[in-house]
């Protein structure tokens, strides 16, 4: 997770830093089992006064110089920590309109000191609703932890589970969400399926919800009799494996996808990309270029791409290289966090009175 990795480089780069997270969020359970610095808070609603001191005095006892919303509801647990003179920096995830409403409109607007968007897509879309001056805003898109996703051999073990003995694999890793787009990847891997009996189709993440859309997609692949063809995995910590496994990383999403973290993962392994045009995916995958872009939701589309990016071998080795330099140019970790470290620093300074301070910086996530 992108917050979890923020948090850990402050930590490991002489700063302080913190996670505050409802109970039996995802996030929490994580920082827990990573041994990072957390804060256990109800963020399940916009007002909890509770939760709100509970915060002010955390941040008071720790001096906290800066804190990071990220979604809506810790965004106004930002906002009214403002008033006490905390600095608030609001990171938004998602290509999505902003609520309409003057409440809403005033939490971007006062609620917090600085916008970072993680696409240009987003930082266009909030800048056109008027929640605040160009001035106010930064774009700090997605990056690559060159330790963790650089090129390897793919994993023996999972290629023999899919008795893939070709180069034709794709797979979708993002957790089982309906603008994830699984159930077009898994209508074009049926397409392919039946034109090429070699064809493996992998889906890797956890459920949101009931998980009614992963058993949806087990039904249709029986349904088809295609069970050789399709591995649906949940959550794993293993991506790595699974990138440097796959002959084509697919990117479906139709909805509020930013820049997508899969994409500079695997520009970063040398693996292919074929993604939708949707959200700011096309910052990263540029077409012909990095990658091929597909039109969202068009599963014949996908299928072509996918197929295209098997068998035509010199062209898609030419945009892996492609993508691998613009990884290991554009989307350094390490750059991308001492950018977002020099926001935490601006912010700190205009509320201080000395230019003298220490970032701790604490990160709420709902």
């Amino acid at each position: 997770m992108r917050i979890l990795e923020e948090v850990q480089w402050l930590n490991e780069h002489g700063h302080q830093g913190w996670i505050g997270a409802r109970r039996g969020s995802k996030i929490l359970e994580e920082a827990r089992n990573q041994n990072i610095p957390h804060l256990e808070v109800n963020l399940r609603s916009n007002i909890n006064l509770a939760s709100t001191f509970k915060l002010l005095s955390f941040i008071r006892q720790n001096k906290i110089d800066a804190v990071n919303t990220h979604s809506s509801k810790d965004a106004w647990h930002g906002a009214w920590l403002r008033p006490f003179g905390i600095p608030v920096v609001r990171t938004r995830h998602v290509v999505q309109a902003v609520k309409p409403g003057f409440l809403h409109k005033l939490v971007w607007t006062a609620g917090c000191d600085h916008i970072v968007a993680t696409a240009d897509a987003i930082r266009r879309q909030l800048v056109e609703a008027d929640c605040g001056p160009e001035s106010k805003f930064s774009v700090i898109g997605e990056w690559i932890d060159p330790v963790r996703f650089k090129p390897r051999e793919p994993s023996a073990a999972l290629r023999s589970e899919w008795d893939a003995r070709t180069h034709r694999t794709a797979g979708l890793i993002g957790m089982f969400r309906s603008d994830k787009g699984q159930r077009h990847f898994v209508e074009a891997g049926l397409r392919l399926a039946g034109k090429f009996s070699d064809a493996r189709f992998v889906l890797v993440g956890g459920d949101v919800g009931s998980g009614n859309l992963r058993y949806a997609l087990q039904e249709r692949v029986k349904e088809a009799r295609a069970e050789k063809h399709f591995f649906l995995y949940s959550y794993r910590s293993d991506v790595p494996e699974f990138i440097a496994s796959l002959d084509v990383v697919v990117i479906a999403s139709t909805g509020t996808e930013a820049q997508s973290r899969i994409a500079p993962q695997a520009f970063a392994m040398r693996r292919p990309v074929v993604a939708t045009r949707i959200g700011g995916v096309p910052e990263l995958v540029r077409d012909l270029e990095t990658g091929l872009l597909v039109p969202p939701g068009n599963p014949e589309a996908l299928a072509e791409a996918i197929e295209k990016t098997w068998e035509d071998a010199r062209a898609t080795q030419q945009r892996v290289n492609n993508a691998y330099h613009l990884a290991m140019r554009e989307l350094n970790f390490d750059q991308k966090m001492r950018d977002t470290l020099n926001i935490y620093e601006k912010v700190a300074f205009r509320s201080k009175d000395s230019a003298a301070f220490d970032i701790r910086h604490s990160t709420f996530k709902k």
